[in-house]
């Protein structure tokens, strides 16, 4: 196990509004934070908050009619099992900004505020392996009814749900350990990856992470008591272990809490906190083509020259926003996942199709996924012990992990803490660079996160951001990477783009307009993201479906605001389809590096569970409960008709099904 020698822990920005008022520091009971009974007021809030405040019962911000509070309190959960934590016996001494919580002979759990910031953790008396870090307790929000539960990379499912009753411990625990496509395919009832919000009566409180530099981070809202809720802030307990000795302390994230009446706001200063190199960068959203959407891994260096030419008509009218052209080569140019060189239907060579792009005014873009390797490749066979191990459960031996693609079989996950693995990784990003590939979509990233045996001890996130800073060094300064199937938040600081969702449409299954309401539930889930990172919601389709459904489709990728890729083979495409998904507006809106917004994100009628995309296929009906209405980055109001059969009319206007129009002003 990694020892930590810091003092660091778990970090919490705080956005508040401060009221006009000033509430004393007075203790309470766990219903109310002035010691009484706190019940509902039919009146609307007060538009400020007061600001925190430490107390010997714990971290406490509440309204200046006390009848809207947060009350929070630290806990660790170690081999030897919890310690603190909301209704224990856990009391603390406060000394100036300095909040001290004895636990019996085995250290101590601590707050400290130093504006803007609020860190808790825990110093350990003795030896202690440390497995998650919480603050945990209540928040009255009478009439809440509703909370956002997020998924941890970017094809989880994400969308608001109901809220319910806490979730018994040991399956809130499996589901923090949940990873790959268990976790993709989630039901999302029991936490939420990263952050979420929960509000009614126009008050809202919002808690994210700012980081996943070592734990993966989670909230948990749900059902308390009529009028209050319960919530825990987690780092850890997806299989991460931090052994620590006397006096040192664990390190774990830093985090943003906001409460307020205006919900996009306190989003908006979320993101603005969030690590971003695509605003360092000041990268720009982009347009092109890419290879995947119809023709799958049977891409070819001809198709791709084609494909160019005819995506250049295609844009021709847009150029002013589109500037040159990005032509995005995807899975199937390699001879197999870690073998990245190219396979006979490339017989020039990767770097000879970039300079026939370049010279017809194109820039190039390829994709990999560098951290996955496929288990009958030359790699595997060369290099046995440069991969991610696990304890077999059977003979108790430290064993190569095995993800299982859909369509590949096993794939072995590459250990970037190993030098060699270093080297290899930085020659692999460095090559592909050299070929004249300016854009890299890096794919599968998720895989880096598992937790593991590795060369050094470090947990999964540190790994990955390991992997990460080694291909960023690799690709250079001038070149652009897009993390598909990539943690939120951690995948910022190193690509200036990231997929904001599922994919659009599935080999076996073909395009579907239920595809598209998938997407755009995460859209609607994650929106603030793309403020700070440019959202990828994948490409435009324009072949075989509707012309509603293609504007509605259209307007999907349009409402990210982070890049406009066609993806059909356009040399059996019927050109007078285009019009359908092209106009001014929506181009210039897609192009603008700005996310709408939904206009009310909480539902009438939430759903129990998350459903997805396959299980709409499978009924042909959209069962996704997304908000219909949206504000455009221009101020414009957008109304999006989630309904298959029937038109509906809003404001006067009447919207197809399966269609989208803008509202009159």
């Amino acid at each position: 196990m990694k020892v930590s020698n810091g003092s660091l822990s778990c970090i919490i920005l705080f956005s508040i509004v401060i009221s006009m008022g000033c509430a004393s520091s007075s203790s309470g009971d766990a219903e109310a934070p002035n010691g009484g009974d706190a019940e509902a007021s039919s009146e609307t809030p007060p538009a400020g908050w007061e600001t925190v405040e430490l107390t010997p019962q714990g971290l406490k911000m509440w309204t200046e009619d006390m009848e809207r509070y947060v009350w929070l309190l630290p806990a660790v959960w170690t081999k030897k099992g919890k310690l603190g934590g909301f209704g224990t016996d856990l009391f603390c001494n406060v000394t100036a900004s300095r909040l001290s919580c004895p636990v019996a002979d085995r250290g101590e759990l601590f707050v400290e505020t130093t504006a803007p910031e609020l860190v808790f953790g825990f110093n350990a008396a003795g030896d202690e392996t440390v497995e998650a870090l919480a603050l945990e307790g209540v928040a009255q929000l009478p009439g809440a009814k509703s909370w956002m539960s997020n998924g941890f990379q970017s094809w989880s499912q994400s969308g608001m749900i109901a809220l319910q009753d806490k979730p018994e411990d040991e399956i809130l625990w499996e589901t923090v350990e949940l990873h790959g496509d268990n976790e993709s395919m989630r039901e999302g009832r029991d936490l939420s990856w990263w952050y979420s919000f929960t509000g009614a009566g126009g008050m809202h409180f919002f808690a994210g992470a700012l980081t996943g530099n070592r734990f993966k981070p989670w909230v948990s809202f749900y059902k308390k008591t009529e009028t209050s809720l319960g919530v825990m802030l987690g780092c850890g307990g997806a299989g991460e272990s931090i052994v620590l000795k006397a006096d040192e302390s664990v390190t774990g994230e830093r985090w943003f809490l906001g409460l307020g009446n205006d919900l996009a706001a306190l989003q908006t200063d979320y993101a603005g906190l969030l690590p971003s190199r695509r605003l360092e960068q000041n990268a720009r959203a982009e347009a092109g083509w890419n290879s995947w959407y119809e023709l799958w891994n049977t891409v070819d260096a001809e198709a791709v020259q084609a494909n160019a030419d005819l995506a250049g008509e295609a844009l021709a009218d847009y150029s002013s926003e589109t500037g040159s052209l990005r032509i995005v080569i995807d899975d199937g140019w390699q001879k197999k996942w870690g073998e990245w060189e190219p396979n006979e239907k490339f017989p020039d060579g990767m770097a000879a199709v970039a300079e026939d792009l370049d010279a017809k005014g194109f820039t190039a873009g390829i994709w990999l996924a560098p951290f996955l390797v496929q288990k009958d490749s030359d790699l595997i066979a060369e290099h046995t012990d440069w991969y991610v191990k696990e304890i077999d459960p059977i003979d108790g031996k430290a064993k190569p992990i095995q993800w299982m693609h859909q369509g590949l079989g096993a794939m072995q996950i590459l250990d970037p803490t190993n030098p060699a693995v270093e080297a290899h990784l930085s020659e692999v990003i460095s090559r592909v660079v050299g070929w004249g590939y300016g854009l890299l979509k890096i794919d599968f990233l998720f895989a880096a996160t598992f937790e593991g045996i590795r060369v050094e001890d470090v947990t999964g996130m540190e790994a990955f951001h390991r992997g990460m800073a080694i291909i960023r060094d690799a690709a250079g300064d001038d070149a652009a990477l897009l993390a598909v199937g990539a943690p939120a938040i951690a995948s910022f600081p190193y690509a200036e783009s990231w997929r904001i969702g599922t994919d659009i449409a599935y080999e076996p299954l073909g395009i579907s307009w239920l595809f598209m309401n998938n997407q755009l539930r995460s859209i609607s889930s994650r929106w603030f993201l793309c403020q700070s990172v440019l959202c990828d919601p994948d490409p435009l389709l324009l072949r075989e479906l509707s012309q509603e459904e293609i504007s509605y489709g259209s307007w999907v990728v349009t409402l990210a605001g982070g890049g406009l890729f066609l993806s059909d083979d356009l040399r059996q495409l019927d050109a007078s389809r285009q019009p359908w998904g092209l106009d001014t507006l929506r181009v210039g809106l897609t192009l603008s590096g700005q996310p709408a917004r939904p206009e009310n994100p909480y539902p009438d009628d939430p759903p129990e569970v998350l459903v997805n995309h396959v299980y709409d296929f499978a009924v042909n009906a959209n069962n996704h409960v997304i908000p219909g209405t949206w504000v455009l980055p221009d101020g414009q109001r957008l109304r999006m008709n989630l309904d298959g059969e029937n038109e509906e009319v809003v404001e006067g206007v009447t919207i197809p099904a399966r269609g989208a129009r803008l509202l009159t002003p």
